[in-house]
């Protein structure tokens, strides 16, 4: 049951971040990362900024799609758990040997979201690499370094899940 709460726990985590990245999508285009384009760059000298309908239409639509297809279910199982075990599949290891690949994943998942964690700045100023002019504005660079510690801390969630799974491998 644990398993399962933790599990949804960091499920909610993700979708909340992408449910953040379609609220800025359609509320603010400008302060999300831009897309990279390959090719011959381009410049386009404007008096007023574009109103990127294409993007506020992309925010709406995700926005919408995660309330009502995966966010809803997913609280609605928070707020009434139902008993049950979380299943990794079929073991390709013989009956009553160690998961260490468990262990890996969990090791590799753990530095991951730690990483992130630590250094949520250094990733945001990758993520807007392509336009960093659009990180002067300093509330844009702690709304995205906050949404970045929140993944971190949900991978560090799932790896949970594999060090559970690792230690149930050794007991058995």
């Amino acid at each position: 049951m644990l398993e399962t709460s933790v599990f949804m726990t960091a499920i909610l985590v993700f979708l909340m971040f992408a449910l953040f990245y379609g609220c800025m999508l359609l509320v603010l285009p400008n302060r999300c990362p831009p897309r990279v384009r390959f090719g011959q760059p381009s410049l386009q000298l404007v008096r007023k900024p574009p109103l990127e309908l294409r993007q506020r239409f992309f925010g709406l639509i995700l926005s919408t799609v995660l309330v009502f297809i995966f966010v809803r279910p997913v609280i609605r199982w928070i707020l009434h758990p139902v008993g049950g075990k979380l299943s990794f599949g079929k073991s390709p290891f013989p009956a009553g040997t160690a998961r260490w690949d468990q262990l890996v994943f969990c090791l590799v998942s753990t530095t991951g979201g730690y990483y992130l964690l630590t250094h949520a700045e250094k990733s945001v100023e990758l993520m807007f690499s392509a336009d960093p002019s659009r990180l002067k504005d300093k509330s844009t660079r702690l709304l995205w370094t906050f949404a970045v510690r929140a993944v971190g801390f949900a991978i560090i969630l799932f790896s949970l899940l594999f060090l559970t799974e690792f230690i149930r491998s050794i007991g058995s």
